[in-house]
């Protein structure tokens, strides 16, 4: 499977709209009617320049010069007013260039011989013609044939407070839209296509008044295609959470918001140039990073099967003897080894069982308390050698918590008077000492408390008054500098909350506006001596929305419109953060997916599955 990342990016913002370049003005002879009296008009355009090449739109602009002119043929739209009270507009004129001269304009300067500066005379044109105030669009595909032009629109403004001497009005026009130029760089660009996500494509404009309002019309744009540069008109607008691209090589399609544009605002006849730096990574170094990738799917029959992606390369992880339903729950990665932590179901009695995968092969966990039959494992790492997995196992509804050193089991020490209890992520330090968290109940259905174990002692870890902590959600632990990290979910007044304990100390992962049903933390990582954890928010209607949180600070993940998304899993590399996950529109058609440093890559279901989920991540150089 070839897919292609975005590894590099620019976004110089350039403010300043080119100079503009003033036509010959006709002599009075040649305007048309011969009246002196009569209002004519001489007219010049601005380009969108900001650097030579880009490709003309309204009227003919001169690449090289930035200089604008009108062609025979052209119509302008006139409206004039005079700016005094209780006056209304002139009904709009159509004005038509030939050879050097606008025809069409009615108005005489007799009719305003009482403008000053106080009551001037206003002049506002448009290019093209479009009579009285209407709500347009900009076209989709401006990669068609004359859609791009078509999209533009020239305004002029310009007040008179007495006639001038020659009588000729000089009408300075401008591009009301935005220009986007997008340059595509490295190996992948010549097969590349890039589409213009959720921009707003419409708004209103107003001939008689200062131009145009942007509308709320919201669409996809492809853009016009020159080389490996693509260019699209738009209208001026803030770009929300930033700029969003579909970038498809070779049938594979990667979607990325380009970095600094999150509330960037797009101003009318200004250039927007920004450089994307496209690489193919197979497996061949290119980007510098390799994948790891744990994920499960289903078949049409809801079989369940569990498999690792490295560079793209397919493993299947086969249970153990006699076991079905594999399903991954973590992975962890040494010495170019990759290991998977999971479970499956027992083919004889269907009981849950506990195991691990080394490259693809599996090991089961053992567990000797033999009325103990249903055995969990949630949690992988490899320090020095060994390999650590942190789990349960259970004969009913009372759980015990426990971990695997190699295979060897040890069983945790629950506190008095607790009925049940679960460990759910491992840690160890550089001194060999073990940190497991997990969680304890003191009666079924009765208070959880959320805590870690070390040197086989219950550390707890404080809840708000009223709060109950979330079990059946993740929990990991991480130990940093001598710091203990422990992250985890409760509820409160019906909303959820992600938080992340440092030394015991708790603090609450921001939630994004929307999300006003809280937040889920499913993974976390410590690098730097920053947090990051992912997970997903939770709207009002449900549809949970993919984030990643940094010292507490949410960012979402981008997903197609309409679904629902989840990061599952959290790394981070050369400060790059990359998160494994899925998007859904049902919870039978689970698209597995990862995002790198904000670029999504969507990942083939294998073959003969219908759904499938990416459960673990990881990247090394």
């Amino acid at each position: 499977m070839k897919t292609f990342r975005i590894i590099s990016l620019a976004l110089p913002i350039v403010l300043a709209l080119a100079a503009c370049s003033k036509e010959e003005l006709p002599a009075e002879g040649t305007i048309p009617g011969g009246d002196s009296d009569k209002i004519r008009i001489a007219a010049t355009v601005g380009d969108f320049t900001v650097e030579d090449g880009a490709p003309g739109t309204r009227a003919t602009i001169n690449d090289d010069t930035g200089k604008g002119s009108f062609e025979n043929g052209d119509v302008i739209g006139l409206s004039v007013k005079w700016m005094k009270e209780n006056t209304t507009a002139e009904p709009l004129q159509s004005l038509t260039y030939s050879n050097g001269s606008w025809s069409g304009c009615t108005t005489t300067w007799d009719n305003y011989a009482e403008i000053s500066q106080e009551k001037p005379l206003r002049f506002t044109a448009c290019y093209p013609y479009r009579k009285g105030t209407v709500n347009y669009t900009v076209q989709t595909d401006q990669s068609q044939s004359g859609n791009y032009e078509e999209s533009d629109l020239l305004f002029a403004m310009k007040e008179y407070a007495a006639k001038p001497q020659d009588g000729i009005i000089e009408l300075n026009f401008v591009h009301k839209m935005a220009c986007l130029k997008i340059t595509l760089q490295g190996k992948a660009a010549a097969d590349a296509s890039v589409v213009i996500k959720a921009v707003n494509i419409g708004y209103t404009m107003r001939p008689d008044g200062d131009g145009i309002d942007t509308g709320h019309v919201v669409g996809y744009i492809t853009p016009k295609r020159v080389g490996n540069t693509f260019y699209a008109v738009i209208p001026p607008q803030d770009l929300g959470i930033g700029l969003q691209l579909a970038i498809t090589v070779n049938g594979k399609t990667t979607e990325h918001i380009v970095k600094g544009t999150q509330g960037k605002e797009l101003e009318s006849g200004v250039q927007y140039p920004i450089e994307l730096t496209l690489n193919e990574g197979s497996g061949s170094g290119d980007p510098p990073y390799s994948t790891y990738l744990a994920g499960w799917y289903i078949n049409n029959t809801y079989d369940q099967f569990a498999y690792t992606l490295v560079n793209g390369a397919y493993t299947a992880l086969t249970p153990p003897e006699g076991g079905v339903s594999a399903t991954p729950n973590a992975m962890a990665v040494s010495g170019g080894k990759t290991y998977v932590v999971g479970g499956y179901f027992d083919g004889n009695d269907g009981n849950a069982k506990a195991c691990y995968w080394v490259d693809g092969a599996a090991t089961k966990l053992e567990v000797s308390e033999q009325e103990y039959i249903y055995h969990y494992a949630e949690s992988i790492l490899v320090s020095d050698g060994s390999i650590y997995i942190a789990g349960r196992y259970s004969g009913g509804p009372k759980n015990i918590p426990c971990y695997w050193v190699d295979g060897a089991l040890t069983t945790l020490t629950l506190p008095d008077g607790v009925y049940s209890s679960a460990a759910k992520s491992i840690a160890v330090r550089d001194d060999g000492k073990i940190y497991v968290a997990g969680y304890h109940m003191n009666g079924s259905g009765g208070m959880r408390t959320p805590g870690y174990w070390l040197d086989d002692t219950f550390v707890s870890l404080p809840l708000p008054d009223g709060a109950v902590f979330q079990i059946s959600e993740a929990m990991k632990i991480a130990v940093s500098d001598n710091k203990v990290y422990v992250m985890g979910t409760y509820k409160l007044n019906s909303q959820t909350y992600s938080c992340v304990w440092t030394d015991g100390t708790r603090s609450e992962l921001a939630i994004a506006g929307s999300a006003t049903l809280g937040a889920v933390g499913q993974s976390m990582t410590v690098a730097g001596g920053k947090v990051y954890v992912s997970g997903y928010s939770i709207p009002s209607n449900n549809n949970f929305k993919g984030c990643y949180w940094i010292d507490g600070i949410c960012t979402d993940l981008n997903a197609p419109d309409g679904s629902w998304s989840q990061g599952t899993s959290i790394g981070v590399i050369n400060g790059k953060v990359y998160v494994g996950g899925t998007h859904y529109t049902g919870f039978d058609n689970y698209k597995p997916c990862y995002w790198f440093d904000g670029a999504r890559t969507d990942l083939d279901i294998p073959t003969g599955g219908t759904s499938a989920m990416i459960e673990a991540i990881y990247l090394s150089e």
